[in-house]
């Protein structure tokens, strides 16, 4: 995330914003057990040059109450919005970024796909399209697989169930 800025200044790099509504996200986080003291929101504190240019607001929520789980996901998932939006600004050039949401993509995934392609300057080959339709398609799974499989997150999943899936 904090690459950012220097990746598309320094190397013209494009980025793509895969956004996730919130509760999906944070519903993933805690049905994966990715939650860890990075996640709670005073690990931002440590660093006040990011709450001076994008986070002012966050020092004054720590402040109010004690917080669950949840809602120090939430609070960092504003965070890292905030964040990529106040680089949009920056930058100011929409070429070198594609913000797109999460459940679009699920929903529709050949259509976006192609549409990301096209924004990065790849093939859109049959083999590609084949691959997509084959991980996405209806006849998959709706549930990822609970299993202990280091590779377990390459899945297959019906997309368009996933989006509710939280």
């Amino acid at each position: 995330l904090m690459l950012t800025l220097p990746l598309v200044r320094n190397l013209d790099c494009k980025v793509l914003v895969l956004v996730r509504h919130p509760g999906g996200q944070v519903s993933s986080k805690l049905s994966l057990g990715w939650t860890q003291p990075r996640d709670r929101p005073e690990s931002l504190l440590d660093q006040p040059k990011l709450i001076e240019d994008h986070l002012g607001w966050l020092p004054d929520v720590l402040e109010e109450k004690e917080r669950s789980t949840v809602e120090d996901l939430g609070l960092m998932w504003r965070a890292q919005y905030d964040i990529l939006l106040n680089y949009l600004d920056e930058i100011g050039d929409s070429d070198h970024f594609q913000i797109v949401r999460h459940e679009d993509v699920c929903l529709n995934p050949l259509a976006q796909f192609a549409t990301l392609y096209d924004w990065a300057n790849l093939p859109w080959t049959p083999e590609v399209e084949a691959k997509i339709a084959e991980l996405t398609s209806t006849d998959n799974p709706t549930e990822r697989s609970e299993n202990t499989d280091p590779h377990q997150y390459r899945h297959r999943r019906d997309s368009s169930t996933v989006v509710d899936v939280w």
